[in-house]
């Protein structure tokens, strides 16, 4: 986000995306430094949100490879029934888009047993050494 809050489009959040990491590096921050949030809200208050946020993390990835993509995960249900079973599929999907940072219920082992397995089938546990 910026002066003017939070975007309200993929290109408007791509071009603070820009600007900022134009900013960083100026500053001599290296771009494996930066962490872009894509402020994932609720598909109970927004019902586009997540392909929404699924294509703004697909965006970073392809424009910004070097930097990493973190994102609220348990945002997108907040205010719905079954929560864990949205934040799980949202997950697996998010990976898919190119997250690989995440803010999560440690608690929930499905959960982590499903960050696990997408990352086996998006390359980034080669050899599935972190598998389990």
């Amino acid at each position: 986000m910026d002066d003017r809050g939070i975007p309200t489009t993929i290109d408007q959040g791509m071009a603070i995306a820009q600007t900022l990491l134009a900013r960083l590096t100026k500053m001599s921050i290296p771009t494996n430094y930066v962490y872009f949030d894509p402020f994932v809200v609720s598909v109970a208050v927004e019902p586009e949100a997540g392909i929404v946020a699924l294509e703004m993390i697909r965006r970073l990835r392809s424009n910004y490879p070097e930097c990493h993509v973190i994102c609220g995960l348990s945002n997108v249900s907040m205010g719905l029934p079954a929560r864990r079973l949205i934040n799980r599929t949202f997950l697996n999907m998010a990976i898919c888009a190119g997250l690989d940072t995440l803010l999560v219920d440690v608690r929930d082992q499905a959960l982590l047993s499903s960050i696990y397995a997408s990352k086996v089938l998006v390359h980034q546990d080669a050899y599935c050494m972190e598998y389990f």
